[in-house]
């Protein structure tokens, strides 16, 4: 006997998402399993609104900066990130990710 599947054709999942993650020297005890990590990620669903994360941190080791956003609304990421080359003893290091989405499932009779 065939499944009987909804009647409806397909459902959209759409979605932002704006994440940034840095090692940072000073911050000891933030971030889990990693005492010397900052991070911050905003997931947006169901409308999917604009997310946006921005990070600047400095120390006696240099600064880094990053900023992302993705906005599904505008078709628009952006992202942009800085952290100086290090002592050689020490890198400073930060990233930024952004991405979007709008997909969708197909249930028909036939699978």
């Amino acid at each position: 006997m065939p499944l009987a599947l909804p009647a409806h054709a397909a459902a959209t999942i759409p979605f932002t998402e704006a994440l940034y993650w840095s090692y940072n020297p000073d911050a000891i005890g933030i971030g889990i399993g990693n005492p010397c990590c900052d991070a911050s990620n905003i997931i947006n669903s169901s409308p999917p609104l604009l997310s946006s994360v921005t990070c600047s941190q400095s120390g006696g080791w240099d600064s880094v900066d990053a900023f992302t956003s993705a906005d599904l609304a505008t078709a628009q990421l952006e992202m942009r990130g800085a952290a100086p080359s290090g002592d050689g003893s020490f890198s400073p290091y930060i990233q930024s990710n952004a991405i979007f989405g709008d997909g969708f499932r197909a249930l028909t009779r036939g699978g």
